[in-house]
């Protein structure tokens, strides 16, 4: 039997940090033709590292295992840089909880991701169009709270005018 250690506050607040740091909550909207909408909405937590950061790695790696996140990692090799990245609605949520009332730059960005983005994305409205246009407000409102970065193609309005006499913009 394996015994797990309770993730200490230290480590929480720590981690928490981290993600105001060097994390980001996203929304990838793609096209994609397997999909009823011809979109793909993909919510994501990434955090991006250097090869590196091993005590970072080992401590995310060991908390990610603890509250039942599982995880993938992107790595590009000219810069030995990595990311982190959860994307599964209730790894986020898992992931999130515990670090939620010690996060401070993201906090506005893991509310909306948490409460505004996953309930509908688990029950399957992002995969109509009147659905994903409806959580575009809330992947803008996530955008917006990153700060200035680079102008994504799809927007609430892209939508709108893309899907005009389909969906109700109401």
């Amino acid at each position: 039997m394996k015994t797990h250690r309770i993730v200490k506050e230290s480590d929480v607040i720590y981690l928490a940090g981290l993600i105001d740091g060097i994390g980001s909550f996203e929304v990838n909207v793609s096209p994609h033709d397997s999909y009823a909408t011809g979109f793909r909405f993909e919510p994501k937590l990434r955090i991006s590292l250097h090869e590196t950061d091993e005590a970072v790695l080992g401590l995310l790696d060991e908390y990610c295992e603890e509250v039942g996140v599982k995880y993938s990692v992107e790595k590009r090799e000219a810069t030995g840089a990595m990311r982190i990245v959860i994307q599964e609605p209730n790894g986020i949520i898992n992931f999130v909880d515990p670090l939620g009332g010690y996060l401070i730059r993201n906090y506005e960005a893991a509310v909306i991701m948490l409460n505004d983005i996953i309930p509908p994305v688990k029950d399957g409205k992002h995969r109509t169009k009147q659905g994903l246009y409806e959580l575009m407000e809330h992947v803008e409102k996530i955008r917006s709270s990153h700060g200035r970065g680079r102008e994504p193609k799809y927007d609430q309005a892209w939508f709108e005018e893309e899907w005009k006499g389909e969906i109700s913009t109401e």
